[in-house]
């Protein structure tokens, strides 16, 4: 990437090498970027230009549109020439012949933040006929009387220097995230620590130290944006970077034998649940303050104020608002530029409703909130600000494994297995994985059928597995029902383990569980993020599915039917090869006192 500006009033000056790059109505910034390492016919699936705005000379809002230059500019390039002996259509590449149509624009209202030009377009006809090298300006709009500056590819911070982020198929069809400046590993490699990891864990534990034979196991931990953006510009990043010194203090031992700080994985939080049901908006105040009309809950602005009746009030971020959608995508910008290089974050989860799921709301006991907000936030709105968020949070972390919560809840005129499917083919597009939910030992919502089939929770999974990271996380609820929690955490992980998980989220009061089976840690240690090239273990689970599939006039879903594999495979049909299902009330008593008797099969043909 080359940058330099053209200013109006020295005309005559080439200024390639400058720290800085201002933008206002007298002058122009002009970018070039070395597409060789794009192949030439990539599936381009978006790119986005991001720029950090260090100071302005007024308290002034700008607006600013991206073009695609036609004309190619040189090193030496001033407001009169486009190259020694070249000279510009109009000055400043103000003709038709020297700037194509708007690409895109951003109004430019704060410094201190990053702001970023969609040239998603740009690049796609670069990709139908590559010729050379891209050609970008950015130009001012409107008669706005101020001046920023955005840091420029020789500022003394190398984070905060100008980054293009592609995100393209190759032509074999992989999906590949790629940033030009630098190295992208591809999913699957080493520089993930594969292992459990407890979700939630506030007090930061050594798990591996409280219990040697579990072997590594990591932490996550989440934080409000309120948290970390108390004021326009100004991030706060003690609470994470407090979090990670002490997880540096402790140590995992990873299945190659190398010693390490205990990896964590973060989220920034936007909305949750509180302890009596209402809902939380964690935007920060100062974000509302910016946006008329909003109403208050306990003497403080949120988004949304819903209240269905004789329920309480909660709140809902205000998702569809484009000052709020502004704010949001620069304090994402600021977290990746904060970690993406830090090698101890294993990983980001992507907060995306309310606790960190795919919903902006949910029913609280008979309290249908989705059907109160529906009134006010449309199902087309939200969905397109989760479109949006998964995009900012994949160029803001090009290094590090993302995962979105897909739940079923987004839209309340929709099913489930339709918003999952919009959302995960927008996630797979951009290299985000998948992380269900609520898993347990087999679930009513594990495959689906008719409209509903290939969507549904372990439907998902296995679409994606191998090309983009899987992850599950048990439910909070536990083993409602159950008379033997250990037994259910065994199969609920296997079932995990069997759709190929790239991690298993586990809240810590399972640990003491998986405890009584030694085993299991070893067995997740040789099974997570393991592909049939790399497995040290194949297996196989024999049982079937624990209910039966409920069908309405045109979907249905069900738990899941048939054996669980992991590279071990059993075929039912071959005449010969046929065998019974037994669940546990068929089981001697031997058996069904063991954790491992959940299920069995017997053959009666041998």
């Amino acid at each position: 990437m080359v940058d330099t500006y053209l200013m109006a009033r020295d005309p005559d000056k080439a200024h390639d090498l400058d720290p800085v790059l201002p933008i206002s109505n007298r002058t122009v910034v002009l970018f070039r970027f070395d597409l060789s390492g794009l192949p030439e016919d990539a599936d381009v699936v978006s790119a986005n230009l991001a720029l950090w705005v260090d100071s302005r000379s007024a308290p002034v809002p700008l607006d600013v549109a991206a073009h695609r230059l036609i004309r190619a500019w040189e090193d030496g390039a001033t407001w009169y020439m486009a190259a020694p002996g070249r000279p510009w259509q109009l000055a400043g590449a103000k003709g038709d012949l020297d700037r194509g149509e708007v690409l895109s624009r951003q109004t430019l209202s704060r410094p201190g933040q990053w702001y970023m030009w969609d040239l998603t377009p740009a690049l796609r006809e670069w990709a139908i006929r590559p010729v050379g090298t891209l050609h970008i300006l950015l130009a001012a709009e409107g008669e706005a009387s101020v001046e920023y500056y955005f840091a420029s590819s020789e500022w003394d911070e190398v984070k905060l220097r100008p980054r293009l982020t592609i995100r393209y198929r190759e032509p074999k069809g992989f999906i590949s995230p790629a940033s030009l400046s630098r190295e992208v590993p591809a999913y699957g490699k080493s520089y993930f620590p594969a292992m459990p990891y407890v979700v939630y864990d506030w007090r930061n534990r050594d798990w591996q130290a409280e219990n040697p034979q579990r072997g590594p196991v990591g932490s996550h931990i989440e934080f409000t944006w309120e948290d970390i953006n108390p004021a326009p510009g100004r991030f706060d990043w003690s609470q994470f970077d407090e979090y990670l010194r002490v997880a540096r203090s402790q140590q995992v031992t990873l299945r190659d034998g190398t010693i390490a700080p205990k990896p964590v994985m973060f989220t920034l939080m936007l909305a949750g649940s509180g302890e009596d049901g209402r809902f939380q908006d964690f935007t920060p105040a100062w974000v509302y303050e910016a946006i008329e009309g909003r109403p208050k809950l306990n003497g403080r602005p949120v988004g949304y104020l819903i209240q269905p009746e004789g329920c309480q009030p909660a709140a809902v971020p205000l998702y569809d608002d484009p000052t709020w959608q502004s704010a949001l995508a620069a304090a994402i910008a600021a977290f990746g530029a904060r970690y993406d290089d830090d090698p101890q974050v294993a990983g980001i989860w992507i907060g995306a409703g309310l606790d960190d799921e795919t919903q902006p709301a949910k029913p609280v006991n008979s309290c249908d909130y989705p059907a109160e907000l529906a009134q006010q936030l449309s199902c087309e709105a939200y969905m397109g600000f989760l479109d949006r968020l998964m995009t900012w949070y994949a160029d803001a972390f090009p290094h590090k494994p993302l995962w979105i919560q897909a739940a079923p809840g987004a839209c309340v005129d929709r099913s489930g297995p339709w918003s999952r499917r919009q959302i995960m083919t927008k996630a797979a597009a951009l290299g985000i994985g998948y992380k269900a939910n609520a898993l347990q030992p087999d679930m009513v919502t594990a495959v689906g059928y008719l409209n509903s089939a290939g969507w549904q929770k372990m439907d998902t999974a296995d679409r994606y597995a191998g090309k983009i990271p899987i992850a599950f996380e048990p439910a909070f609820s536990g083993p409602v029902g159950e008379d033997d929690p250990v037994e259910y955490v065994y199969w609920m992980v296997h079932n995990g383990l069997a759709h190929h998980a790239t991690f298993i989220a586990l809240q810590s009061q399972w640990l003491d569980d998986l405890d009584q089976i030694p085993e299991i840690w070893e067995t997740m240690q040789d099974s997570l993020n393991r592909t049939a090239s790399n497995a040290s273990t194949v297996w196989i689970v024999l049982r079937d599915a624990e209910c039966e599939p409920v069908v309405w006039v045109n979907a249905g879903n069900g738990c899941e039917p048939g054996d669980w594999d992991f590279y071990l495979y059993r075929l039912e049909d071959i005449p010969g090869n046929g065998t019974v299902h037994l669940r546990e009330s068929e089981l001697p008593p031997e058996s069904t006192e063991q954790p491992y008797g959940r299920h069995a099969r017997r053959t009666d043909e041998a």
